[in-house]
């Protein structure tokens, strides 16, 4: 039940001189509620909207879910054995409120998520903050993947650049891809978790990764942040090589978990049962611009962290949000905005939760050159 009211280490996002200004928030800082957020320095945005939020809240537990689902749609849900194996809502996949997505992985099923195409968007980067849980099935995978960003063009499935992360059969992960499917040169780098970090309870995944420019330079960024806490940070990657015509283009999420080990070292056979993945409160976006409440004075420590919808409305002096407590319950929260180079305000914006706030509650500047006659 949703309470209607109203991450390197965490210090991965930056605080920043020029940072934004919070001055004010205007109306109820409840679940839902639309606020209107004042200050400076926000930077204008595209758009307002991200280009896609889906808290799963509209379907019905044990339904499969559709293209329509969530504030934007996706383009294609997908499985590799039919729609009966496509991604369905679960109570059970709940971060906050009562529903979140079930990805499922029980032979012969390796692939289930929902994608989300757009080259024009994408080609200027991908921003993604989500919920989720990890369960392992009877012997590890060679390859699990929960996210996948593709290219535009190539001579394989959607194409290239592909880059991904994948588990292995001795629990470590990797951050690898592709830069040309034609002429093969790809990357890998460790990332600092294991399969073990994402099962347990809900975990909170942030994902930045904007492609190299020119193609064939070694300047595209990843940074993964889990629960607070940065998993992987580069700046030097080479997403796409030299000379390459293929851009970012298709964000997969769910979505894979291999059932063929290919007679890899410490790889046990069958994988078997009980694979699978929950997700709740998807948030993608092309750009780093956000806004999130956390449960601290400053940024780097909150330990809790919410991402908030914004709608209509973002201009360099406000942005309209659509609420999002997520599990925080009634009291006190801060408030955060962070630019387009992820500059994050150093102080967070106190505010309470459930209460109605008239608009700049900034206390004036006491008077000065006054006399009393």
């Amino acid at each position: 039940m949703r309470v209607s009211v109203l991450f390197f280490l965490s210090v991965v996002f930056c605080v920043s001189a020029n940072a934004a200004t919070i001055t004010g928030v205007s109306g109820t800082f409840s679940h839902g509620q639309t606020v209107t957020i004042t200050g400076t320095g926000f930077g204008t945005k595209e758009q307002a909207a991200p280009m896609q939020y889906d808290d799963f809240e509209e379907g019905s537990s044990g339904a499969v879910l559709t293209t329509a689902s969530g504030v934007s749609g996706w383009t294609e849900i997908t499985s590799n054995n039919g729609s009966a194996s496509y991604p369905h809502y679960s109570t059970a996949a709940a971060h906050s409120g009562s529903l979140g997505m079930s990805c499922n992985f029980d032979p012969p099923v390796y692939n289930s998520g929902v994608n989300l195409h757009n080259p024009a968007k994408f080609q200027h980067g991908m921003y993604l903050d989500a919920w989720l849980r990890y369960f392992r099935p009877q012997n590890d995978t060679r390859s699990w993947k929960p996210w996948d960003m593709y290219g535009s063009s190539g001579g394989q499935g959607w194409g290239n650049p592909v880059i991904d992360w994948f588990g292995t059969c001795n629990g470590s992960l990797t951050f690898a891809g592709y830069t040309d499917i034609a002429n093969p040169s790809g990357f890998s780098t460790s990332i600092s978790a294991t399969l073990g970090s994402f099962t347990g309870a809900m975990h909170h995944l942030q994902i930045w990764a904007q492609p190299n420019s020119p193609t064939g330079a070694s300047n595209g960024v990843i940074r993964i942040v889990l629960d607070g806490t940065q998993i992987l940070s580069r700046n030097d990657m080479m997403f796409i090589g030299a000379g390459s015509v293929n851009t970012w283009a298709r964000l997969a999420i769910g979505y894979y978990l291999s059932h063929d080990q290919q007679s890899q070292p410490g790889c046990l056979t069958p994988v078997g049962t009980g694979g699978a993945v929950h997700w709740d409160d998807i948030y993608v976006d092309n750009t780093q611009q956000r806004v999130e409440i956390g449960n601290a004075a400053t940024y780097a420590g909150s330990t809790h962290r919410e991402i908030q919808r914004p709608q209509t409305t973002w201009n360099d002096g406000a942005i309209q949000i659509v609420v999002n407590t997520g599990t925080f319950g009634s009291g006190p929260a801060f408030l955060y905005v962070a630019d387009s180079q992820n500059n994050i305000n150093v102080n967070g914006f106190p505010i309470t939760i459930g209460a109605t706030i008239p608009g700049d509650n900034v206390a004036p500047s006491a008077p000065s050159n006054l006399s009393v006659q």
